[in-house]
């Protein structure tokens, strides 16, 4: 029987995606990539009739495309980046929170909101890292995409429906893209985000691994470089990945250890406890270190983070309407940053609250081999728990 569409375009796209892995890491001669073609084309004229051989010859001619363009490159277009498309707005948010909230606070709203993490002491940094917080004080894929989620569970409580909420996700996290200007890491993100949310709205969410393999390919057709030396596309990826395959496994651990009224709290934690699962390898790769307080510190620290992005969005909002007046909108967002600073100095400050971990390209096979197994066997046990 031959395969759906979808499917085959699924397949197509995960092929190239090989090809472009295989030469970035394993270089391919241009010969091999020519016989490729050659073969592809051959076997595509002569089997044309035959379906199932018509496929795969798809997907052979998708690899050798995928190999021939990681060898292409590109002339670099020199492109500018704006920094924001509202400015005005930006720098009198920048100002207002720098003025009226107090230091270091005013730092840890504006790295929040804006992803400036500039105002930050280098201390203050090293205390993120070690209280294993530092993603949310950074415009990274991870940081996106589990704000992102906590903007659809917030839309979720305030009765929006779950389409609603959705839309309510998606129209947020691009007008943050507006605000904080269209950075290629923040826009590639954004872009992973979309195509989780775009894949629940359309009812689809249980097909999310093939809507972004198809966002991941049409990124790399662009640039395919993206695959090997783009941290912040490698993390997206994985952290979105890791949210669909993990995410219910860890809500129902977490619902039977905080119960179900705290469902709001329980899926924030579970969502980001399974991005960072699937990130976990990779981190260990590039930075060599991980926080043994990371699961204390995130079950503290998340849940407020939707409220204290809403404080500062809300203060904001009446900084441009009250002026002066808006000190009384203040003391939310404080008091929240006040918390969030005090559970990330107190953790970091405690005997192991790190250890360096530093581990070898070759154990990320092994890993994701076996996170991928585990979300399998996952995906196939509440699949059987459905059937009659």
């Amino acid at each position: 029987m031959i395969l759906p569409y979808s499917k085959i375009l699924f397949f197509a796209c995960l092929s190239f995606i090989l090809g472009i892995f295989l030469n970035s890491f394993l270089p391919i001669s241009q010969i091999l990539i020519w016989e490729i073609f050659i073969l592809g084309f051959f076997y595509l004229i002569f089997f044309f009739k035959n379906k199932k051989v018509f496929v795969f010859v798809l997907c052979f001619l998708a690899l050798g495309i995928g190999l021939f363009r990681a060898n292409v490159i590109l002339p670099q277009e020199k492109v500018s980046q704006k920094e924001s498309f509202f400015p005005a707005f930006k720098e009198k948010l920048e100002q207002n929170i720098s003025t009226r909230v107090p230091f270091p606070e005013s730092a840890f709203a504006l790295a929040l909101i804006l992803g400036d993490q500039g105002r930050i002491p280098f201390s203050l940094k090293e205390k993120l890292s070690q209280s294993g917080l530092r993603h949310i004080t950074a415009v990274s894929g991870a940081h996106i995409v589990i704000l992102t989620g906590a903007l659809v569970l917030l839309g979720s409580r305030l009765k929006l429906g779950r389409l609603r909420a959705n839309w309510f996700g998606l129209i947020v996290i691009w007008l943050f893209l507006f605000l904080i200007g269209f950075r290629s890491s923040a826009l590639r993100a954004v872009i992973m985000a979309s195509s989780f949310l775009i894949s629940d709205i359309l009812g689809r969410n249980k097909a999310i691994f093939r809507v972004l393999v198809l966002s991941a390919t049409i990124m790399l057709i662009f640039k395919p470089d993206l695959l090997r030396y783009d941290l912040g596309f490698q993390l997206s990826f994985l952290a979105v990945l890791g949210i669909a395959f993990f995410h219910s496994f860890f809500k129902q651990i977490f619902e039977k250890i905080l119960q179900k009224r705290f469902s709001f709290f329980t899926s924030i934690i579970a969502m980001t406890f399974s991005a960072q699962l699937f990130t976990l390898p990779l981190l260990l790769y590039y930075f060599g270190s991980t926080s043994l307080v990371s699961p204390i510190t995130n079950l503290l620290v998340l849940p407020i983070i939707p409220y204290l992005m809403g404080a500062n969005f809300i203060f904001a909002l009446f900084s441009l309407l009250l002026g002066p007046l808006v000190v009384v909108f203040v003391l939310p967002v404080w008091l929240l940053t006040k918390y969030l600073i005090f559970i990330v100095v107190f953790f970091a400050n405690l005997p192991f609250a790190s250890v360096a971990l530093k581990i070898h390209w070759f154990w990320l096979f092994p890993s994701y081999f076996l996170l991928f197994t585990l979300a399998f066997l996952l995906q196939h046990h509440q699949r059987q728990k459905l059937l009659p």
